[in-house]
């Protein structure tokens, strides 16, 4: 369809393309307000060298830590690790957890980052409390090799805490593909509406043109 007919067959039919960007705009709301809401919050751990008593020993040890700590999100969310979180949360099994819990490992970093999430802004820290916990106790006790201790040392420097806004859904997201929805019902619809008139006019021209 040309564009100025296109434009022709909007202004004709202003009027049913606003009702569907309304509808449009009303589902997005309508989905905001009842899609269940999604709380997440995050710790990220500092893995470092246990202990290092020379340069080498300290270059040695990162580049030890370095190649451990790619393994570490698969123990966070290994059996043990989620039993020990549910055991101090008491009231969400393992199965429910290992759908809650992520971690990742930026790129040539020590940091790993945990994430949780949970219906409630207060579940969802106290689910990243407990499995950084557990974790931190797992990796520990596997890296415990020999009498000195853990290879590893482990702190928790940042935490997120309760968070206040649900991370899904949002009302940004949730608005603009309404309304972007609703725009494109409603320009098949006028565009639709449009083709039927003109085929009408033409069918009623052959009537007209067929009379003596």
């Amino acid at each position: 369809m040309p564009f100025n007919e296109l434009m022709a067959a909007l202004r004709n039919g202003l009027s049913w393309f606003a009702a569907a960007v309304l509808v449009g705009l009303l589902a997005g709301l309508w989905a905001f307000l009842w899609l269940p809401r999604t709380y997440s919050s995050s710790a990220s751990l500092y893995v470092s060298v246990a202990e290092a008593n020379t340069l080498d020993d300290y270059s040695q040890g990162t580049s030890f830590v370095q190649g451990q700590i790619k393994t570490y999100p698969l123990l966070v969310t290994s059996v043990d690790v989620l039993d020990a979180a549910s055991a101090t949360l008491g009231d969400i099994d393992t199965s429910n957890l290992s759908s809650r819990v992520s971690a990742e490992v930026p790129v040539d970093s020590t940091l790993m980052v945990l994430t949780a999430e949970a219906p409630s802004g207060e579940d969802a820290a106290a689910i990243v409390d407990a499995v950084a916990e557990a974790s931190i106790e797992k990796i520990v006790d596997l890296e415990t090799r020999s009498e000195q201790g853990s290879a590893v040392d482990i702190q928790v420097i940042d935490k997120e805490g309760i968070p206040e806004d649900p991370e899904e859904p949002q009302l940004l997201v949730l608005v603009p593909i309404g309304l972007m929805g609703g725009a494109l019902v409603g320009l098949l619809i006028v565009v639709a509406r449009h083709a039927l008139r003109v085929r009408r006019e033409a069918v009623d021209a052959d009537v007209l043109a067929g009379e003596p």
